[in-house]
């Protein structure tokens, strides 16, 4: 333990030189915030709250269908950090899922019907995103049968 300590410190000390370096973006980032109304700032956070609470909510409810009792509040700090790595790792959304994986091993679940209900919950949510109106008219690709190209000539390639 007191080998690792030097560790934190260098991570501490680390972190404070970012901030000191990057004070300026800083107070730019922070001045919406500064002069923003306080409703809509607080209407922004109620809703990420409720979208969190939602994603978790998908969650639970996939692993009750793997037969994995699970509530939203033990799930929720856990979809907070596969959030989290899904950003921070480039590991097209694997690690979260293997958090989620990991957080029901340790509660005493099976890890495979786990990693069972983690899947049928991303499923769920790329099949919601894919199934969005307004997603669907911005798809580069189209399934059209006897189609020779797989890219619509009339849209760019980033849409």
């Amino acid at each position: 333990m007191a080998n690792t300590r030097w560790l934190f410190w260098i991570a501490v000390a680390a972190f404070l030189w970012l901030m000191v370096s990057h004070l300026t973006e800083i107070e730019t980032a922070t001045l919406p915030l500064i002069r923003g109304q306080p409703e809509w700032i607080l209407l922004a956070a109620v809703l990420q709250v409720l979208y969190y609470t939602v994603f978790a909510a998908i969650f639970k409810s996939a692993f009750y269908t793997v037969d994995i009792k699970s509530r939203i509040l033990d799930i929720l700090p856990v979809t907070l950090g596969a959030l989290f790595i899904n950003v921070v790792a480039p590991t097209w959304g694997m690690a979260g899922a293997a958090l989620y994986v990991d957080d029901a091993s340790h509660r005493g679940e099976s890890p495979a019907r786990a990693a069972a209900g983690t899947l049928l919950a991303q499923t769920a949510d790329f099949k919601r995103l894919c199934s969005h109106p307004g997603w669907q008219h911005s798809l580069p690709l189209h399934a059209k049968i006897g189609s020779k190209t797989m890219r619509s000539p009339e849209r760019p390639f980033w849409l």
